[in-house]
């Protein structure tokens, strides 16, 4: 089955950059200016490895149609004989990404280089980088020697425009993580149509996943949190952030769910639920908060003991009238305290 997660932390430490090159796109000139091979140092090629780690968080794509989709097809092709077709396949794919963008593309390289992930697995990497002044090579029949790039891309990051980290088997549920620095949590429509992609869920699917990650993490790691906090605390918080954020933001949301007074054990939770989202899918992903799925079932908080009463309540606890004690008695016995001005009986 494929896994639903972005690249795990033991993924991202794996990553090896394989094949590299870049091809230079100019506004004036009708075709990209194609070379014939590349050569960076290790240094570089760390710089361009963080920089596939940073899109490995990105928003989740599939393919509209694999029968159709070229950079799919081209994709495929460099994966079937890297040695035969990588530097052919850069090309088509530099010129294809310009003549979708001819007219106010601003002056750069596209990269094209295939990653490894755990020394087995192949991926596509795929990278718009704009020219500034921090950006020099020099071109010396038909090689490109780039030069002391870490350290100047490290003073201007923004000259990452576009990336694409992609997966042409079935071992993702995702087909390509995507970042568009010109759309915050979108693509811009030529990059889509380049890629030929759709979003693999919608902000309301990824807004109801987002109300529900705190509570199932919280219950599963009961040890580990605040005991003066309950499970359902996390998920109260984590409703608080979907109904005020204009666009989902991973580090927003972390910081808003885990709140704890020990700093020590807050960094513990903090890694802990990280970790449960990046292999629930969810990390990374940026969309707009859909607040119609924010329904009052979506909302609601629901215990049940073990004696069989179940409680339900929406909101916090304190506006319920509902108090929990913070520990159980001598007999292993939790006390749950309800004042009401009004008790019904519903059955």
């Amino acid at each position: 089955m494929p896994k639903e997660s972005v690249l795990t932390l033991e993924e991202k430490a794996s990553i090896t950059i394989e094949e590299f090159i870049f091809h230079i796109i100019l506004q004036e000139e009708e075709e990209p200016g194609y070379l014939e091979a590349v050569v960076i140092s290790d240094e570089q090629k760390q710089f361009f490895r963080d920089r596939l780690i940073d899109v490995s968080q990105g928003n989740q794509y599939i393919f509209e149609n694999k029968e159709t989709a070229g950079t799919y097809k081209l994709c495929t092709e460099i994966l079937e004989n890297t040695t035969e077709n990588f530097l052919r396949v850069s090309k088509s794919l530099t010129a294809d990404f310009k003549g979708r963008h001819s007219k106010n593309t601003s002056n750069g390289v596209f990269i094209t280089a295939l990653a490894r992930i755990d020394g087995k697995r192949d991926l596509i990497f795929l990278v718009k980088l704009d020219h500034k002044k921090v950006y020099r090579y020099q071109v010396k029949d038909a090689t490109a020697l780039l030069e002391e790039i870490k350290n100047t891309f490290i003073e201007d990051k923004s000259a990452v425009q576009k990336v694409a980290l992609i997966d042409v088997s079935d071992h993702y549920i995702w087909d390509a993580l995507v970042y568009d620095r010109a759309k915050p949590g979108g693509i811009t429509d030529y990059f889509k149509a380049f890629l030929a992609v759709k979003l693999r869920d919608t902000p309301s699917k990824w807004t109801n996943d987002a109300v529900k990650h705190p509570l199932r993490w919280a219950i599963n790691n009961r040890t580990l949190i605040d005991p003066e906090q309950q499970p359902y605390h996390y998920k109260e918080r984590g409703l608080q952030y979907l109904s005020t954020a204009s666009l989902f933001n991973i580090d927003d949301y972390i910081n808003f769910v885990i709140q704890d007074e020990d700093e020590d054990r807050r960094k513990i939770l903090e890694d802990s639920f990280n970790a449960y989202i990046v292999e629930a899918g969810l990390s990374g992903q940026e969309f707009p908060p859909n607040k119609g799925s924010l329904t009052a079932r979506a909302k609601k908080h629901i215990l049940k003991t073990s004696e069989g009463a179940t409680l339900e309540w929406t909101g916090s606890a304190a506006d319920a009238n509902i108090h929990f004690d913070d520990k159980p008695d001598s007999n292993g016995l939790s006390t749950i305290t309800i004042k009401s001005h009004n008790i019904k009986n519903v059955e």
